[in-house]
Formats: C-alpha cells, sequence, structure tokens
C-alpha cells in the first residue's frame, strides 16, 4: 500500500550520472514479462539541453572500449550517439620521455579491427542515454530531487509486511519517498548509498591534478592516434577528436597544474608541445617558472623553441602540434576502492564502487562493466522467480565484479608508479621492458586486450 508521494519500486537508482543511466538502460531492455521496475532520482537536470557546435568540444571525455561500445550499442545507445561525436582511433603510442621507451599499438592486436577505443564527450553521452531513457515505461525518473536521508526497513510502516517489511526506504528533500526491495548506488565518489550500507572506502589521493582542455592541432596531421609521454611529474595525453582537435589529459602536481590552467593562452601551446617533445628537463625548468598566478617567468614560446634544438625524437613518436588550447580546468585525482560492493538490499556501482586514476581511461568502463554486470544477474534471477534484492543474489554481483575492478584499480595504479620519477637506472630498466613488450606480439595484444576490454 502507497500514499499520494509515496512509490514502491523494484530498483530505486540514486545517480542519474552515465552509469547510473545506462544500468536503467539494461535493467529497461530486459524482457517485460521480467522487467522490474525502476526508479531513477538524479540530483542534477538529467535533461540540460546540449548545444552541438561544430569543431567545440567539452574538455572531459571518455576513451569508450570495445566491449563498452557494443553494451551500449545493445541498448541501442551507441548508434544514436552522433558519428560527428564518436572519434575512434586505431593506433595509440606510449612513450618514456626519461629512458626513451616506446609502445606502439594498433587494433589488429584488440577484440575490435576497426579501432582500439573511441573517444566520446561525457555530456554528449550522457545526454543520448538519459534520452533512451526518456520514454521507457518501466523507469519513474525523478530529475532535479535532493535524497534527504535512506532509512532502514521499518515494518510498522507497511499494511502488508510480507514481503516488504525488509525495504529500505529513500526520503527525498521535497517529501516523496520511495521503497525499493534494492537500491543501487551510482552517485560517485562520495555516496549517500554507501554511507548507508555501512561500507568503507579505502584508498588515497594523488596529490595531483588532471589537467583538461580541448586543443586544436596541425590539420594537416593524420588524427588517429592516441599519444601518452610519461614524463616524471606525470603522464600527459593527446586523445583524438576527429580532424584538427585532440583533448588533453595531463596529470602534474596540484600546486602546478592550478598554475598551468591559469597560463596566458597564447603560452598554453608552447608548453604543451615542450611536455610532448622536448627533453623532460625542460618541461621541469618551464613549470618552476610559472608563478602561483600563473604568471610565466621566462618565455616560454622561446624556451621551448630552445629545447626543440637539444631533442633528437624518433619522429614517429612526435604528436601533432598544437596550435591552440581551450577549456583548461584542473580536477583532484584519487584512489578508492570499497571494501564491499553490497550489503543487505543495496549495490554500489561506479564510482560509489571504486575510483582510480585515469591515465589508462578505465574509469568509466570499470563502471560500465559493473552496469552491465549486475543488470544482467538481476534479470536472470527474476527470470527464476527470485528475489532480486536477496543478498545470495547480489554476491553473484560482488563476486563477479570486485576481483576485476580491485585487480583494474591496482594495475592502473601500478603503471603510474613504475613510470613516476626520472632515476636513471629505474627509468632505463622501465624502458628495456616496454622495448621487450613492444617486440613481442604476443605480449602486446595481452596487455592491449587487458586495457580495451
Amino acid at each position: 500500500m502507497t500514499t499520494a508521494n509515496t512509490f514502491e519500486h523494484d530498483v530505486c537508482i540514486i545517480g542519474g550520472g552515465i552509469v547510473g543511466t545506462v544500468f536503467a538502460a539494461a535493467l529497461a531492455a530486459a524482457p517485460k514479462s521480467i522487467r522490474p521496475s525502476v526508479c531513477l532520482l538524479e540530483a542534477g537536470d538529467l535533461f540540460r539541453p546540449v548545444d552541438l557546435q561544430p569543431n567545440v568540444f567539452s574538455n572531459r571525455v571518455s576513451s569508450i572500449t570495445p566491449s563498452s561500445t557494443e553494451f551500449l550499442r545493445g541498448l541501442k545507445v551507441w548508434d544514436s550517439i552522433p558519428a560527428s561525436r564518436r572519434f575512434p582511433f586505431s593506433h595509440m603510442k606510449v612513450f618514456d620521455a626519461v629512458g626513451g621507451g616506446s609502445l606502439h599499438f594498433d587494433s589488429e592486436f584488440t577484440t575490435s579491427p576497426s579501432a582500439i577505443a573511441s573517444i566520446v564527450e561525457n555530456h554528449v553521452l550522457q545526454h543520448t542515454i538519459a534520452s533512451a531513457i526518456s520514454t521507457s515505461e518501466s523507469i519513474r525518473i525523478l530529475n532535479q530531487v535532493r535524497v534527504a536521508s535512506i532509512n532502514p526497513p521499518d515494518p510498522s510502516t507497511v499494511k502488508d509486511p510480507a514481503p516488504r517489511a525488509d525495504w529500505p526506504t529513500v526520503h527525498l528533500a521535497d517529501g516523496t519517498v520511495i521503497r525499493a526491495r534494492l537500491i543501487v548506488g551510482a552517485d560517485g565518489l562520495n555516496s549517500v548509498v554507501r554511507s548507508f550500507a555501512g561500507i568503507e572506502s579505502v584508498g588515497w589521493d594523488y596529490g595531483q591534478n588532471g589537467v583538461v582542455a580541448t586543443m586544436e592541432i596541425d590539420p594537416r596531421a593524420e588524427n588517429n592516434t592516441a599519444w601518452q609521454r610519461f614524463l616524471p611529474m606525470g603522464p600527459i595525453a593527446m586523445l583524438p577528436l576527429g580532424n584538427g582537435y585532440s583533448s588533453l589529459v595531463w596529470t602534474l602536481p596540484a600546486n602546478l597544474a592550478q598554475r598551468v590552467v591559469q597560463l596566458p593562452p597564447a603560452d598554453i601551446p608552447h608548453l604543451l608541445n615542450a611536455a610532448f617533445r622536448n627533453p623532460h628537463q625542460d618541461i621541469s625548468f618551464l613549470l618552476s617558472h610559472i608563478s602561483p598566478t600563473g604568471a610565466p617567468e621566462v618565455s616560454i614560446a622561446d624556451e621551448s623553441a630552445w629545447g626543440t634544438t637539444r631533442s633528437n625524437p624518433d619522429p614517429s613518436i612526435i604528436p601533432p602540434t598544437v596550435l591552440s588550447a581551450a577549456s583548461l580546468a584542473s580536477f583532484p585525482l584519487r584512489l578508492r576502492n570499497s571494501t564491499r560492493y553490497i550489503s543487505h538490499r543495496v549495490a554500489l556501482i561506479g564510482d560509489a564502487a571504486h575510483t582510480m586514476h585515469p591515465l589508462a581511461g578505465q574509469g568509466l568502463n570499470a563502471g560500465l562493466g559493473d552496469a552491465q554486470a549486475l543488470a544482467r544477474i538481476l534479470v536472470d534471477a527474476a527470470a527464476v522467480g527470485r528475489d532480486i534484492g536477496d543478498i545470495h543474489v547480489l554476491e553473484e554481483y560482488a563476486d563477479e565484479r570486485y576481483g576485476k575492478a580491485l585487480g583494474m584499480v591496482g594495475a592502473v595504479d601500478f603503471v603510474g608508479r613504475v613510470f613516476r620519477g626520472s632515476w636513471e637506472p629505474w627509468s632505463y630498466a622501465r624502458s628495456w621492458g616496454m622495448k621487450v613488450i613492444n617486440e613481442a606480439p604476443g605480449l602486446k595484444k595481452f596487455f592491449i586486450n587487458f586495457a580495451s576490454g
């Protein structure tokens, strides 16, 4: 029995980001006879208009792996993204600024011969998924609402105590109450669902920020390669956005990141070109000569140009020239993993369960993997009449995803630590390892398939 402002659903999803909305879409794709009823709660505006102007891109993008692409395609989401906002790349080049090692990957080594992955703007993917679920009869969307509290089961409030007596309730700030057999936390790093379930999140802050921007690059360059250069202060990546544009992700110590984003626009491309090409000592010098307010204390253009005369890089590992950069911003980098992904009638997915360093571009793909696995397990359980909120059903999800996600979090953290610093013996050892992998097709295939899902 429900009152006017109380709703009962099989699943209540808290968090309408990409992972939360795609999980809702996956449940809505189940056969009608076993399709769970879903309530999706989002604090922001899930239907905020998206203005897609040619050659104007968001600075927040994701690398979508072939397995994630197929998952989204099966939900009729992938092909709904405008082709002009999907940017597959078939080559990836990784190089070490200190030891000189390099790795070259091609799509022939992956499960998808046409692309290693595709770059998509986060807000475009989010908007596409939201549009896809907006007309679903099995999803109730409560947009721009705030969760006031999540309460454990209270049998005295339920007229028919079986089987709803142990369902938790979500109370919204406007007085609405949702009672659900399963609450799914897709509400990010500071998850209220995780807090309600008493699940601890362990990890650390890196003391680094990710600097992001949209770069205009030399339009004559064939832009189907993702580039990553490991510098002692952190990796810098160039991700293709079609002809003449790429996305920047540069990991820097937090204090330096704040200085870089305040640099005069005319100096940014010179600094970025130096970071992709010049000896690593030059980058350290340039970064040390930017004031806390972003004022350059030396001529970045002159120092960058001079640095190119001292370097003789392999032409095959020189990225396209950066002409300009726009929409610079930075965000803190953290590692977190929840000690459990499930509790009584609770499951965590995406950043609510785990958060990782962006250097391998795996954070969103791991979240999509969570959503895919949990939706499949719940639908299979419903098909044989099981309670989809039962802890034994949820344990199947935890068994499948916990080890995989923890392995990815650890692997990404390990790679970051391996390439940190400039101690020469260690630098040359890791570059030797890169050479070994680069010359062994079997090893290359293993590593690229691990990264590409």
